[in-house]
């Protein structure tokens, strides 16, 4: 190459260099500085000075993103809770409808922060109906409508009203802005992006494999496993707080059977006009699943929900002399919704009026199976005996130190035809369960009494029948609650 030849090359070099430094520098300055950090942190872990933090940048329509998806997933639960994530929706311009979908993740994040990880999951799952090929003909507005239906259906129907107004709302639209920007003042160029302790993997734009997060994540947890076992995390005393009658919180342990059984025998034989149901972290969703289906058995309820957050801090206390004591933090949602016979707050930005009478089906067999199915199995000898089950027990709303109430502690007896050992409503045991549950979350602000039910028992036994099999039950079940 002659003297000429090399004196353009370096022109070349040097204007896109330039012109790098200078567009960088514009964006940089063309994002003004937002409230919070940027992005979803997952699962609700710490993002500490002494997490390994790793940033995924992730556009919700782009295929490698989904693929991308999977093992990283598997990698933070095998690390965990030494290793953090935070997902940054980056919409590619390529792909029409990224910008959309990743403002409902903004939407549905500041409407139910536990669900957007599930929403995050579904849109990978299905993604191809927001391909650009699929949508081609499709106006704006129907994109939209397409998607505010599909979010609702994932993270629930009763936020609905509200993802759809979240589309009009001029902030997030700037909050998806804000991660756009954010992803490229980054110097992100496609999706997916990785980031691991601030600093950037090779490879950007593909799918990194279990194998290699692991390759990339052994020698990091070493580091950091030699420096957190000279730590210990300090126990906090349980805040005892007080729980109305009519209010019920619930746990992502707890049994929706149970919840849904308990909070219509208020409505309905006790007599209350009003239930109010709270929860946190990962026991939202469920929650909003309950709501739903407890409007859809009694006529004219009205319903109120209300969001929040909090932040749980946890302190560790140094096992070795020299060393300062550290604390993580994690943000926890938060979720109260309100039940009631009577007209709500008309003009609360979380009011639902009741569902026409015609989707209301009249209650009389429980047929929601989606859990606990109160049955239980196994061998038994006949006469009254004593069987240990484990079921929700309550409706203990957890210290927010675990975030749910996420500890198997809800342990109680039952009652039960036969002699034996039994686990939750469905699984081994001798004999049925047709008695009442002693409290057993005293200390974690219980229900005093479970509502009992009529269950369904087989076994062999040896008794009044002989060998065989013993009594069942398949009638309705009654809702007869405890005191709360």
């Amino acid at each position: 190459m002659g003297r000429r030849g090399h004196t353009a090359l370096l022109s070349l070099l040097l204007s896109l260099v330039l012109f790098y430094v200078f567009e960088h520098e514009s964006i940089v300055r063309a994002v003004s500085i937002p409230a919070k950090f940027d992005g979803f942190v997952y699962n609700y872990t710490g993002t500490g000075i002494d997490s390994i933090i790793i940033e995924a940048f992730f556009d919700p329509v782009c295929p490698d993103s989904r693929d991308a998806w999977p093992p990283l997933k598997r990698a933070i639960a095998y690390y965990a809770p030494r290793v953090s994530l935070i997902v940054h929706p980056f919409a590619l311009p390529y792909h029409d409808n990224a910008f959309a979908t990743s403002r409902a993740l903004h939407i549905v994040n500041k409407l139910n922060s536990s669900a957007t990880y599930h929403l995050l999951e579904m849109l990978f799952k299905h993604q191809e109906i927001f391909y650009n090929q699929i949508t081609v003909n499709m106006s704006r507005t129907a994109i939209v409508d397409c998607i505010v239906k599909f979010v609702s259906k994932a993270v629930g129907e009763s936020l609905f009203s509200a993802i759809k107004s979240g589309f009009s709302d001029r902030q997030t639209d700037l909050t998806t802005r804000v991660s756009f920007k954010y992803g490229c003042s980054r110097g992100v160029l496609g999706t997916p992006y990785f980031f691991v302790n601030g600093f950037p993997l090779p490879d950007p734009g593909s799918a990194i494999n279990y194998s290699k997060w692991r390759s990339i994540l052994d020698p990091l947890k070493n580091i950091q496993s030699e420096k957190m076992d000279r730590y210990q995390r300090v126990e906090k005393p349980r805040e005892e707080t007080p729980i109305d009658e009519n209010e019920i919180r619930i746990t992502s342990q707890g049994r929706m059977r149970s919840y849904i059984t308990y909070a219509m025998s208020l409505l309905q034989e006790k007599g209350s006009n009003e239930i109010v149901f709270k929860a946190m972290g990962r026991a939202i969703n469920k929650t909003v699943t309950i709501v739903e289906l407890i409007k859809r058995r009694i006529v004219g309820l009205h319903q109120n929900t209300s969001i929040g957050s909090t932040d749980i801090t946890d302190t560790w206390e140094p096992l070795e002399e020299g060393l300062l004591p550290l604390e993580t933090t994690r943000h926890v949602s938060m979720i109260t919704i309100t039940l009631s016979k009577k007209e709500l707050n008309t003009s609360s930005i979380g009011y639902q009026p009741p569902l026409p009478a015609e989707q209301v089906k009249a209650w009389t067999e429980f047929d929601y199976e989606g859990e606990g199915s109160p049955s239980g199995r196994g061998r038994g000898r006949g006469g009254r005996g004593r069987g240990r089950t484990r079921g929700v027990s309550g409706n203990g709303f957890v210290s927010a130190e675990y975030e749910d109430g996420g500890w198997d502690r809800n342990r109680g007896y039952a009652r039960g035809r036969g002699r034996g050992r039994g686990r939750g409503f469905r699984g081994r045991g001798r004999g049925g369960y047709n008695g009442p549950q002693v409290d057993a979350q005293q200390d974690m602000g219980g229900y005093n009494q479970e509502p009992p039910f009529q269950g369904r028992g087989r076994g062999r036994g040896r008794g009044n029948r002989g060998r065989g099999r013993g009594a069942r039950s398949n009638g309705p079940i009654h809702a007869t609650a405890g005191g709360a």
